[in-house]
């Protein structure tokens, strides 16, 4: 399946699990598997927080977008995930910032 294909779907959980399957879990070492745990629990997270409507959900996705934004490469930060399992950092940014406009109509009907 192409990038754009991915994209278009415009699902982030989607996207993660559809690069996952190209490549061989098995084959991941410990630690990889663990980043790739955390990377697929953040995008739980932000899909999750992006429309709960109480301040406690709102600062829950702050957190979460700004771990997604963050450009730290540290082994569990979200660039240095990437760079260790070999995804596109922007790609995956650019899957979870169409997903939130696409939904956000739902957030707004929520806090209604």
């Amino acid at each position: 399946m192409t990038n754009q294909a991915i994209v278009e779907r415009d699902e982030p959980h989607e996207l993660l699990q559809m690069q996952l399957r190209e490549r061989s879990l098995a084959a991941l070492e410990g630690e990889k598997r663990l980043m790739l745990a955390v990377l697929e629990r953040a995008v739980d997270d932000f899909r999750i927080y992006a429309n709960i409507p109480t301040g406690r959900g709102r600062w829950l996705f702050r957190e979460v977008t700004a771990w997604f934004d963050s450009r730290e490469t540290g082994p569990f930060d979200f660039e240095g995930i990437c760079q260790a399992t070999g995804l596109d950092p922007d790609f995956v940014r650019m899957g979870l910032r169409r997903w939130c406009a696409t939904h956000e109509g739902r957030r707004d009907d929520r806090a209604r």
